[in-house]
């Protein structure tokens, strides 16, 4: 039996091949939980929800099935997403776009979003494309919207060697030691975050923080509202 990817004892599920495992797939995290529950709070379900870079797109079936329009964002083929199920988007209201996060657009997002969620994505991006992504989200959201948010830790275990780690924020963005890039399956350079470096990206897109912290593996974590 192969080894656990993390002390959750997940599996390594595959996405891409080379951008880490499916983990929302596996478990609920303390963050998934939360997006949750403040999508139950709002029982008008006026808006839509954003599930960006959604890998299978569990999170997004979530929101959905509360009766949310969302819209899934990645770059894999619909049929590696739960939009595999032929049928689904016509009981749920619930649609795909396969692009490259970094390439998005002001068209290609829902207007009126009230939930933004993005999970182990974010730190794919350099620090700019980071800022430039949640900057055209934020234009898109509604007031006092919520954008729920992780990104891999610079001290977690990710960091322990990691090229960039003495780099400043704006031009953190190396790639993993081989050993770790194997264990995580994470092949391409990533800019790793601290809970203070989290609230300066999400600052600069205009969102104010509710909260930050770090998981126990050391990931960061944060609940952030349109300013």
């Amino acid at each position: 039996m192969a080894a656990s990817l993390n002390l959750y004892g997940d599996s390594l599920v595959m996405t891409t091949g080379k951008h880490g495992a499916d983990i929302s797939s596996q478990r609920m995290d303390d963050l998934d939980v939360e997006t949750i529950l403040y999508a139950l709070q709002l029982k008008d379900r006026k808006g839509t929800s954003l599930d960006l870079k959604c890998g299978i797109g569990i999170q997004g079936l979530r929101l959905a099935s509360l009766g949310f329009r969302t819209l899934l964002i990645d770059w894999i083929p619909v049929n590696m997403t739960v939009l595999r199920v032929v049928g689904l988007n016509e009981l749920l209201p619930l649609s795909y776009l396969m692009k490259d996060a970094r390439a998005l657009e002001s068209a290609d997002l829902p207007t009126e979003i009230a939930v933004c969620y993005s999970q182990r994505f974010i730190h794919y991006l350099t620090f700019d494309e980071a800022v430039a992504l949640l900057g055209l989200v934020r234009q898109q959201m509604l007031p006092g919207a919520k954008l729920f948010l992780s990104v891999s830790g610079l001290l977690s275990e990710l960091g322990d060697i990691y090229q960039g780690k003495s780099h400043e924020l704006s031009r953190r963005f190396a790639p993993l030691p081989e050993s770790m890039a194997e264990k995580h399956n994470i092949h391409e350079p990533v800019c790793l975050y601290t809970p203070d470096d989290l609230v300066s990206l999400c600052q600069k897109a205009s969102f104010s923080c509710d909260r930050v912290y770090s998981s126990a593996f050391g990931n960061v974590r944060g609940v952030f509202t349109t300013a």
